[in-house]
């Protein structure tokens, strides 16, 4: 007789349904509306999956705010998320993730907004509620908590916002729009809301290039005085919003054909004549820069935008002035681009 006991494991598998913590998928067609998580508020279950849809009619836009936010992040940090809100623009390939405070003023460039909502294992979190409408002005990066790559804005109309709008707007920002209308136009900017506290508007600040009475004009609260209708020479204009230290060559001014993003300042040179890397970064310094490396992908993408946007060539081979402020450094690697490595 074998008295040996024998011990096994006992497997189970299943599967579960992500939206058992849900309603059924909403599709809203008309506006104004409201919508919220499931018995809001009040906790999901683990992995729950939601989702709603709000179309507008081909050429109207949609606003968005968030009326109630209950959504756990890790120590408060809005970027660190237990549960998350995603708002995407499927039209724009554009995608807002929240958790955390509420979320800010969302304005899409496209007439169709997807809204998700999904949970994690432990769910401390107890949704949202969500109000929404129909507008006939368009959204150029409203509704983001921050500024990745600069906004091209193409439109005869639209609207945008600091960072975070209605709420604090965050620190260390540098934001920039391209705003294009249509031929034979000018454009008109019009501030609704204008409060950015400083003394000197030399950190804190929306700067503006491309107006027909002053190539360059910076505001703050300190001169708000001149926030009246600001027209613009041509098609075309840069809208820049800073809320950190600019560097300057000496008076404040972003130095001449030069684009900032963040703490840097970036131009694109060409020449007729094939340079090689010592002298094209002599020619950075006689500018008071140096030849940029890339240090983040976030610069990258940047870089790799105004190329295909703003610095439009042919060039094969290309070097990337990066203007520093005195006293100059060096870095002690440089970056060659090639065209056919952009995608």
């Amino acid at each position: 007789m074998d008295n040996t006991i024998k011990q096994g494991l006992l497997h189970k598998s299943y599967t579960r349904n992500c939206r058992s913590g849900c309603a059924d998928e909403q599709i809203f067609t008309q506006a104004p509306g409201t919508f919220s998580s499931l018995d809001f508020p009040s906790q999901l279950p683990s992995f729950s999956r939601c989702s709603w849809i709000i179309r507008a009619p081909e050429g109207v836009f949609i606003s968005l705010v968030f009326d109630g936010f209950q959504v756990a992040s890790k120590s408060n940090n809005t970027e660190d998320c237990i549960d998350t809100v995603f708002v995407d623009e499927p039209i724009m390939n554009v995608t807002f993730a929240f958790c955390g405070h509420t979320p800010p003023l969302i304005i899409s460039g496209s007439s169709e907004v997807i809204v998700r909502y999904e949970t994690t294992l432990n769910v401390p979190s107890l949704g949202f509620l969500a109000s929404f409408n129909f507008t006939g002005v368009r959204g150029c990066g409203v509704g983001s908590r921050t500024c990745a790559v600069p906004y091209s804005c193409v439109s005869d109309s639209g609207v945008l916002t600091s960072p975070n709008y209605p709420f604090s707007y965050p620190s260390s920002l540098y934001c920039t729009w391209f705003i294009t209308t249509s031929t034979r136009t000018y454009i008109e900017i019009y501030f609704t809301v204008f409060d950015i506290p400083a003394k000197t508007c030399d950190r804190d600040f929306v700067a503006i290039k491309g107006l027909s009475n002053d190539p360059y004009v910076k505001l703050c609260n300190r001169n708000a005085a001149q926030l009246q209708t600001l027209r613009s020479h041509k098609n075309r204009i840069e809208i820049m919003f800073s809320s950190s230290h600019v560097p300057s060559n000496g008076n404040g001014i972003l130095p001449r054909n030069y684009t900032q993003w963040n703490d840097n300042c970036y131009k694109f040179v060409t020449s007729e004549e094939n340079h090689r890397w010592v002298e094209a970064e002599k020619a950075c310094e006689r500018d008071d820069a140096t030849l940029v490396s890339i240090i983040t992908l976030q610069e990258m993408e940047f870089i790799q935008y105004m190329l295909t946007n703003v610095w439009i060539t042919q060039v094969e081979e290309i070097y990337i002035g990066k203007f520093v402020q005195y006293p100059c450094y060096r870095l002690g690697i440089w970056s060659l681009l090639r065209q056919s490595q952009l995608p």
